[in-house]
């Protein structure tokens, strides 16, 4: 973002689609942009089904929250179209939330520790391939993961066999959740 130079005149907005509310994810991005001189004239939060194993959408909802999300969409482009605007304001009991999520992500469920299934894993390197931040890497025949991971969960829900994990995540009983109009080919980094 600090490469970032967008021209004065030019229509920003953000987006952020999660499981639930996206706390004080825009807040945020808006005081970052500020700090460097953009101005952000709309926000918009779109529900998705929910791929965190913390905050997921059970398997009878994910229809219905797909719905919702195409229908929030068409509202948000239509906002865009028109260069709408809209105010976000904080919500300072979030951070605390969001500190104890983190907390029990981290040090309890293990999402920094994550793991490959050795008996599972075919070394296909998708999981490389689809990761937006290169934490993945596939070397002799071995997954190694960096500190980089932003938790997106894309390398445990499209791996083809249920080899990539975390901590306590039950590779059998937890599922994945695949949204049928993204290609796959559209998540390749690399």
């Amino acid at each position: 973002y600090k490469k970032l130079k967008i021209d004065n005149s030019a229509y920003v907005y953000l987006i952020t689609n999660m499981a639930t509310k996206s706390y004080n994810t825009i807040p945020n991005g808006i005081s970052i942009l500020k700090r460097q001189g953009i101005d952000v004239q709309a926000a918009f939060d779109i529900i998705f089904p929910g791929n965190s194993i913390v905050v997921s959408t059970k398997p009878n909802k994910i229809e219905k929250v797909r719905e919702e999300a195409e229908t929030t969409i068409e509202r948000v482009i239509d906002v865009i179209k028109k260069r709408g605007k809209n105010k976000w304001s904080k919500n300072y009991l979030y951070y605390p939330v969001t500190g104890i999520i983190k907390g029990i992500s981290i040090h309890y469920l293990g999402f920094n520790k994550m793991k490959v299934d050795k008996d599972r894993c075919t070394h296909c390197g998708l999981c490389e391939k689809i990761c937006p931040v290169n934490n993945i890497k596939l070397e002799e025949e071995k997954i190694n993961f960096d500190n980089k991971c932003e938790m997106c969960f894309a390398c445990i829900h499209r791996c083809p066999k249920k080899a990539v994990g975390y901590k306590r995540l039950n590779m059998d009983k937890d599922y994945q959740i695949v949204n049928p109009n993204v290609d796959i080919k559209d998540m390749m980094w690399r």
